[in-house]
């Protein structure tokens, strides 16, 4: 029972059994160093999803985490939390299509075909787009809008992860899309967990290599992560 308990605690190095009074102590990492930290952060973003009122101040609400503990966050409604925020590309295409045009707001733009949709070079394997929020939000979903000119079946076999650091490793999965894109057409990613984070990065995996140029070609034309913010 006491490994038990110590293998669904997060933070949790080993256990001391007392045989006297039968109690098991879990013993937790208390080191301030990076790994500690890692270690809390993704504790943070793999919470459960069981949200409920509770005595938070009336505009928030309760959200309950594998540890045990809550944070408080605002009952706002949901929007596109990345509208505007910085954004880019593992690789771009050309100047007309760079990382900023996947978080415009202006979707798919009538008469200029791919232009002013966000383009990786087509000769990466797995090209990615990464999204600075810039705060801590709450991400229930992704909206994904493909081109609706032509080779909208670029996109394909996209995951989307979310996380408080940049690096791929260090973020938890949102969702997948496993299938090939059609024009103009929007798709939705809907988070199985609940997840915290301020980067949301959606990348190209897997072994098929779409693109002439011998890779694949990350083609959005707009991206909505729609969140609220999170409150400490």
């Amino acid at each position: 029972m006491c490994l038990k308990r110590c293998h669904d605690n997060n933070l949790c190095l080993n256990v001391e059994y007392n045989k006297k009074q039968l109690r098991c102590k879990l013993l937790k990492d208390h080191d301030d160093g990076k790994e500690t930290l890692l270690t809390q952060l993704r504790n943070v973003t793999k919470c459960q999803k069981r949200l409920q009122l509770s005595v938070c101040e009336e505009n928030v609400e309760r959200v309950h985490f594998s540890s045990g503990e809550y944070k408080c966050i605002s009952k706002e409604q949901y929007r596109n939390v990345a509208l505007g925020k910085p954004a880019n590309l593992s690789s771009v295409w050309d100047i007309y299509s760079e990382a900023f045009y996947a978080v415009d707001g202006r979707g798919v733009v009538p008469g200029v075909g791919h232009w002013y949709c966000a383009h990786s070079d087509g000769i990466e394997p797995h090209p990615y787009l990464r999204i600075d929020l810039q705060n801590l939000f709450y991400i229930d979903h992704i909206l994904l809008l493909t081109r609706g000119d032509y080779y909208a079946e670029y996109l394909h076999d996209v995951e989307v992860r979310v996380g408080h650091m940049t690096t791929w490793e260090n973020m938890d999965t949102c969702g997948m899309f496993n299938k090939t894109a059609e024009l103009g057409q929007t798709y939705k990613i809907k988070c199985t967990s609940c997840l915290v984070g301020k980067f949301v990065t959606v990348r190209i995996l897997g072994d098929k290599m779409m693109h002439g140029d011998g890779g694949n070609q990350l083609s959005l034309c707009e991206v909505t992560v729609w969140g609220k913010r999170y409150y400490n």
